[in-house]
């Protein structure tokens, strides 16, 4: 981003994957904050994504911060969050209502035979639609 906003390209936001470790470490904010400052890039600019398996992993920060914090403190200075591969693990929607996060990208797998596949229709809609049949 640094080398085309030098060469006079106009930006557009850009997407970066975070893995695990580098969310545990605890300085990922701090790293990003110096790194926007020292290119002149906006932070808004900016979209992290980062796996469900990352995110809502319990491990905290060395510094006892846990990811919520940073996601949070993330955010609170522009940077967009996206939850990447979500529903390939254990999670459920209502982990979203505790977590602010700016985009959702649900994993093919989860929605791949959404339509063909019956088991994934309510009760009321399979035997409708067996009689159909």
């Amino acid at each position: 981003m640094n080398a085309w906003r030098k060469a006079g390209v106009p930006l557009v936001p850009m997407s970066l994957n975070i893995a695990p470790a580098q969310l545990q470490r605890g300085e990922l904010q701090s790293t990003i904050s110096t790194l926007l400052k020292t290119h002149g890039i906006r932070p808004e600019l900016l979209q992290l994504e980062m796996t469900e398996r990352a995110i809502f992993d319990s491990h905290n920060t060395p510094a006892g911060e846990n990811r919520q914090d940073t996601m949070a403190r993330l955010r609170d200075i522009g940077i967009k969050i996206a939850i990447d591969d979500f529903g390939t693990g254990y999670s459920s929607l209502s982990y979203l209502k505790h977590w602010r996060v700016d985009a959702l990208k649900i994993d093919r797998s989860f929605v791949r035979d959404l339509v063909t596949d019956s088991s994934d229709l309510p009760s009321s809609a399979r035997s409708s639609r067996s009689r159909a049949i």
